[in-house]
């Protein structure tokens, strides 16, 4: 039953609204209703077009006789659609399909199924509009169910999705929503026919009435159960139909891939064949606007990297490479890691979605290993679910609303993106007139610029900074990007971030030799303005050394993990060996009152911290997903008197064995006596080392 009988029922939209807050929306249907008697699966609608749909359910006997599907446009149905056997799953068990035929476009109709002996209770839903109509949609998103069913039917659907749907359209389910895409693991175990008979009980108040298009996941038992149950597309790859699809409403079109599949298995060229040819025919059609990418693994995962799949990223890079050539923006939609994460490619108009939060447990911060990706703006440990709205015409647009919630209760909206197929690129960038950029430190240079115009009226959530050797830029010492958010671990590290600005990190430029920079502002819809011109600087000798004393204070955390530490001289380069632990640790301290001549400037909140080094890992064989196997990340944290820890700079974090230089600067918490500097290596359960070469810590004012 959805939100709008309910309400029919009581006739008092304020007890609808009462039963929403207090979380009794699953509890407010009878037995009967949230499975009809007799039903093992109640009816749920599958492959919506504008004139057809089909109808699936479950019986408990195969001796019903008279199968079929009564429908029209009011309660009263009166036409009948017949219904074919689709699978036994058991000695008595058995799921049926009916397709009803001949409806008409963006029109509600009313079903019911019907045997001799029994029928299901009325429910209803509307048919899609044809793309010529350029309707807008609403698709509901969420992913990882897996063992959370109970979760998701007690919390997420009433107090989320159910609430939201509430404020819309009165709680009506078809009307909010028109259809839902889930990325996978919609069950535990997939083999185990009862945990989807779970799945369907949670998910029948939706999917009664709103169309329902997975992707299969690592929990789903490979496919053959999940294959029974759902009626989904089939224009993929002959010999894999319904694992790799498409479908179109409106101007979006919904790619739906297969990421399960062992890396170097042939299946993946398959997908790939098909995604090239698919792709190549999305350019061309002019109705489509967007596109929208699903499977069930993540490339990279800020709550757990151990899940990282290269296919995906593989995936993301065609997508990308699609958007920038068409002007048609992307999304790829994943989960697998449960919890929220948003990013945005750095040169395309793509956006990376998890929206694992559907109901198993969350991936909570330090459990796994972890990793704070320059791509990704926002990552959070909450359930939740994504609405994406879509609009067609002469200015389509897309925009994207995560709503979570930490407890399951109060669900809010935690972070919204809106992406236009017409953006209009940022004016040209100026540079600033107070730039601090010739003959001082490079900690205390300064380059900003002169404001930001958008044509669109769009802000600022980006700028870009190059520093080079040579006018042309061909010779680049430094390539770095600011983003308005940060979300990582519960904080958000730019909070404070002037974008307009940029206070050099410690970098290594040559005192006195001259070097060219400019910079550039990406507005909301991620369009890059063009670059400003260059500017000129050069650096005065550093005033501050090095604090990090790599030859005696380092400390190996052994309370929390094993495994060994070396610093090698020569090289000045730090090793940490965790010989087959999940984690290791080392750790300096630093003391403000002994290190640094800064005591007044930081308590006045003028003393900055710079950090960097050179990180890699060993080369590891990768497993059969081909995810990193191995991690290295720096931490820096601020200690008052007591020892306690009252703030965190952005860590240094990378999972690759091709060095990477990183550099970074922050402001000194008011209250710091003490710096607590943490190198720790990570790797998925096999032997691996990870270094990080010249580390540095350096403070000034």
């Amino acid at each position: 039953m959805n939100m709008k009988q309910f309400t029919n029922l009581i006739a008092l939209p304020l007890l609808l609204a009462a039963l929403i807050s207090s979380g009794s929306f699953a509890q407010a249907h009878s037995p009967s209703q949230a499975r009809d008697g007799g039903f093992v699966v109640s009816p749920y609608v599958q492959l919506a077009e504008p004139d057809s749909i089909y109808v699936v359910w479950q019986l408990e006997h195969r001796k019903h006789k008279a199968l079929g599907v009564e429908y029209g446009l009011t309660e009263k149905l009166g036409q009948t659609q017949a219904a074919e056997l689709v699978a036994k799953q058991s000695k008595e068990e058995a799921i049926y399909q009916a397709k009803i035929q001949g409806l008409k476009p963006n029109t509600r109709y009313y079903y019911r199924v019907k045997t001799d002996t029994m029928h299901s209770a009325v429910h209803h839903f509307i048919t899609p509009a044809l793309h010529q109509a350029e309707a807008s949609l609403h698709i509901l998103a969420t992913s990882d169910i897996q063992g959370g069913a109970a979760r998701f039917k007690s919390q997420i659907l009433p107090n989320g999705i159910a609430a939201w749907a509430q404020k819309q359209h009165q709680g009506d389910l078809a009307e909010n929503f028109d259809l839902m895409m889930l990325p996978g693991d919609l069950v535990n175990r997939g083999p185990q026919l009862t945990e989807w008979h779970t799945f369907f009980d949670a998910m029948h108040p939706l999917m009664a009435h709103v169309p329902v298009y997975p992707a299969i996941g690592n929990h789903d038992g490979g496919g053959p159960i999940y294959t029974k149950y759902f009626v989904l597309p089939e224009n993929g790859t002959q010999g894999h139909l319904e694992r790799w699809y498409y479908k179109d409403y409106s101007n979006v079109r919904i790619i739906t891939l297969d990421s399960t599949i062992k890396f170097g298995d042939a299946r993946h060229a398959l997908q790939h064949t098909w995604l090239d040819d698919l792709l190549k025919k999305t350019a061309t059609q002019s109705h489509l606007d967007f596109v929208l990418f699903q499977m069930h693994h993540p490339h990279e995962s800020e709550l757990w990297i151990g899940g990282n799949h290269a296919f995906t990223g593989q995936v993301i890079n065609k997508a990308e490479t699609f958007s920038t050539a068409t002007g048609k923006p992307s999304m790829m939609l994943y989960g697998h890691t449960h919890g929220y994460s948003r990013g945005t490619s750095q040169d395309h108009g793509h956006l990376m979605v998890n929206v694992g939060g559907g109901g198993h447990h969350l991936d909570q911060w330090n459990e796994w290993l972890q990793n704070d990706y320059d791509r990704y703006q926002v990552s959070a440990s909450e359930w939740g679910f994504a609405v994406i709205a879509t609009s067609a015409g002469e200015n389509p647009e897309l925009r994207m609303q995560w709503h979570g919630s930490k407890d399951g209760k109060a669900f809010s909206l935690n972070d919204s993106i809106t992406l236009r197929k017409h953006n209009q690129p940022p004016a040209k960038a100026e540079i600033a007139q107070d730039v601090i950029s010739k003959d001082v430190p490079v900690e205390k240079m300064q380059l900003a610029m002169a404001g930001f115009n958008d044509p669109d009226n769009d802000e600022l959530i980006e700028s870009r900074w190059q520093i080079a050797e040579d006018a042309a830029f061909t010779s680049l010492v430094s390539d770095h990007f600011q983003a308005r958010r940060n979300q990582y671990k519960g904080q958000d590290f730019n909070a404070d971030l002037n974008l307009l600005r940029w206070q050099l990190p410690s970098l290594p430029l040559e005192p006195g030799k001259r070097y060219y920079w400019r910079v550039r502002g990406r507005d909301a819809g991620l369009m890059w303005g063009p670059w400003s011109d260059a500017g000129e600087m050069t650096a005065a000798p550093g005033q501050t050394s090095n604090m990090l004393d790599t030859a005696s204070n380092w400390q190996l955390d052994e309370k929390r993990n094993q495994g060994s530490f070396v610093y090698d001289a020569d090289s000045d380069t730090l090793r940490i060996l965790p010989k087959g632990a999940p984690t290791a640790r080392a750790r300096e301290w630093v003391k403000i009152s002994k290190t640094l001549p800064l005591p007044a400037d930081i308590q006045a909140g003028k003393a900055r911290v710079y950090y960097g080094g050179t990180l890699s890992t060993s080369p590891l064989e990768a497993n059969t997903l081909a995810r990193a196997c191995a991690c290295v990340w720096v931490e820096i944290f601020f200690l008052n008197k007591q020892g306690n820890r009252i703030g965190a700079a952005a860590p240094l974090s990378y999972e690759s064995h091709v060095k990477k230089t990183m550099h970074k600067q922050v402001l000194i918490p008011k209250g710091t006596v003490s710096l607590l500097v943490e190198l720790t290596c990570g790797n998925n359960n096999t032997d691996g080392t990870v270094m990080i070469e010249a580390p540095y810590l350096k403070c000034a004012n």
